[in-house]
């Protein structure tokens, strides 16, 4: 069960024909344009936004209720200025060759989005790969800050300009921001990051216990369109996603924030984070008890922005560390985001 803010009051997401036709979110005559997405005619461009591109194929409405709030969950920024093409690109080759999102959907035979995990959580795969190196192989909080090529060989460096390791390949798994500040031996790179836009996230996950929420926390979570005004971008249930990675008797509870419409709130302390989480959670799902214990995580790069000429500015950042060698670029701002884009590519 996927829900979302209206109004100050949770709502389903449609999950098919009938329960779109019964939804509260909109009208009749939206309902029927959304219908019609089959029938109308292709077009945009290349550089067309995903805002742009919804309107035209779902309807203003449409739009407005489902797609904008979907686009600032996934990607925490501003439809208006993503593009269709780098951010959704599956839909813009649906576009192309099915003249549809809702055939192409249908003709490949994609559902919903899935949610991938871990059943001890994503740290297993760090765990993994650490132990397939071994105690040689890792290094824990070694904060490299400078990356330098000599010869056939890649040298880490510390802020102090201590050595901390030496290799023939270097794989930065890092943003396009952090990337060239390490690579500072190419100033081009740092350039053609900062040219790229990125959406801080605040992460605040809540721990209750399970007989003091009653029923109150069920499904996926929900959405917090811009319209609300809120900090919040959205609230996730992982106890109820991933049962495996919570305590028996406990309730986890994640709050998502900041992103591109309120950046700024990476900056508050903890404690008022805290208490714009508790007022969301009483005011949404009735909430008022206090959380047993909070986690607070500033992510100031936490979501790369796939904004119109984005494939270009990725050229242009790799083209100018073309020449160093032995080089490879993973991560979110490369790949795409969420885990499924991470295994998906080399």
């Amino acid at each position: 069960d996927r829900r979302l803010v209206s109004k100050g009051r949770l709502v389903s997401l449609p999950s098919g024909p009938w329960s779109l036709l019964t939804s509260p979110l909109l009208s009749l005559p939206a309902k029927l344009r959304l219908l019609m997405e089959p029938w109308v005619r292709a077009g945009g461009t290349e550089k067309e936004t995903v805002a742009e591109a919804g309107r035209r194929r779902l309807g203003k409405d449409a739009y407005k209720a489902f797609f904008a709030p979907f686009v600032g969950g996934i990607h925490a920024g501003d439809p208006e200025s993503l593009s269709l093409k780098a951010a959704f690109p599956r839909l813009f080759d649906w576009e192309r060759s099915h003249g549809s999102w809702i055939r192409g959907a249908k003709k490949s035979g994609t559902g919903p989005p899935k949610t991938y995990s871990f059943a001890a959580g994503m740290q297993s795969f760090a765990e993994a790969l650490a132990n397939d190196l071994g105690e040689e192989g890792v290094q824990l909080n070694a904060a490299p800050t400078q990356a330098l090529r000599s010869d056939d060989s890649w040298a880490l460096q510390n802020s102090s300009g201590e050595p901390i390791a030496l290799g023939r390949h270097l794989h930065l798994a890092v943003s396009a921001q952090v990337a060239a500040r390490m690579l500072g031996q190419v100033p081009e790179l740092r350039e053609v990051a900062d040219s790229m836009d990125v959406a801080p996230i605040g992460v605040l996950h809540l721990a209750y216990r399970k007989e003091d929420v009653a029923d109150r926390v069920k499904g996926y979570g929900f959405l917090v369109p811009r319209e609300e005004n809120s900090s919040i971008l959205g609230v996730q249930f992982p106890s109820e996603v991933f049962p495996s990675q919570t305590p028996e008797g406990w309730v986890q509870i994640r709050v998502l924030l900041g992103g591109m419409a309120h950046p700024n709130c990476l900056a508050e302390e903890k404690e008022t984070v805290v208490e714009w989480a508790k007022d969301g959670l009483h005011a949404w799902l009735g909430l008022d008890m206090e959380p047993e214990r909070v986690w607070w995580k500033r992510w100031p790069y936490g979501i790369p922005q796939a904004t119109v000429g984005t494939e270009e500015r990725l050229a242009q950042f790799h083209q100018a560390a073309e020449h160093l060698g032995n080089l490879h670029f993973l991560g979110d701002a490369f790949r795409g985001i969420g885990v499924p884009a991470a295994f998906a590519t080399d």
